[in-house]
């Protein structure tokens, strides 16, 4: 049985993953979720550069039409440590036809970790207005609202982490992580810095079995800006 690309790419296979993802990208005439899968793979290999130029394309053709394309841009300027192009492009993602299931919480989330992580690039007061006006929509309740309602300071973690039960195993793998992202960058406004570091390294840590029976958990977790930001930030500080 053939294995997919995603296979091949944690076996090792790299060139030969990237190969097929690119057949599949061209083949999808640039579809979203082909052109998130081949620009998460640059951003895995750490080929940024790559990653960039790929996504800025694929806004440029489709300008403000899907958050998680700027989201995923702005995380490989972010690793390319252009930290003010990168919440540019979150800025962006703020104002784009496709969203999340909160209508638009994601990248206002992305701006937080930027205000806490690079202060003197966002500032967290305006971090704090654009969440504060994102947390008025009536689609709060779905996911990834309750990660914003607690980023305001308006909920508590056990609140949160109960809210990290999602449809199905995969949806609730994918919260948990998610959440333990966002657990971490408030670690670190508050000067926690031992536990901030450990919820970076929970965020971003993988293993053998991601080639196999983990596979889709390891991939619905790469396809989120955050991971990439989580990894830099361990890298920055070793």
């Amino acid at each position: 049985m053939a294995k997919s690309p995603w296979e091949l790419m944690l076996m090792g296979h790299r060139d030969e993953a990237l190969r097929l993802m690119r057949d599949t990208y061209a083949r999808a005439s640039s579809g979203t979720s082909e052109t998130i899968q081949l620009g998460v793979a640059y951003l895995w290999i750490g080929d940024y550069a790559a990653a960039w130029e790929h996504f800025d394309a694929a806004n440029r053709r489709r300008p403000k039409d899907v958050d998680a394309l700027y989201q995923l841009a702005g995380a490989a300027k972010w690793c390319l440590q252009d930290r003010r192009r990168a919440v540019d492009e979150w800025i962006v993602g703020c104002d784009c036809n496709g969203t999340d299931g909160a209508r638009g919480a994601s990248s206002p989330l992305l701006l937080f970790a930027a205000s806490v992580l690079a202060p003197d690039v966002f500032l967290p007061s305006e971090a704090e207005r654009i969440m504060s006006a994102r947390a008025e929509t009536a689609w709060l309740n779905n996911w990834p609202g309750p990660v914003l309602e607690f980023a305001l300071r308006r909920t508590d973690e056990e609140t949160l982490r109960k809210n990290c039960v999602g449809v199905n195993e995969l949806d609730t793998a994918e919260r948990i992580w998610y959440t333990d992202f966002y657990l971490g960058i408030r670690a670190k406004a508050d000067g926690e810095r031992s536990r901030y570091m450990e919820l970076m390294r929970r965020t971003t840590a993988t293993s053998p079995r991601d080639a196999t029976v983990g596979r889709k958990q390891f991939v619905s977790r790469i396809w989120g800006a955050e991971f990439f930001i989580a990894r830099d930030e361990l890298l920055s500080t070793r």
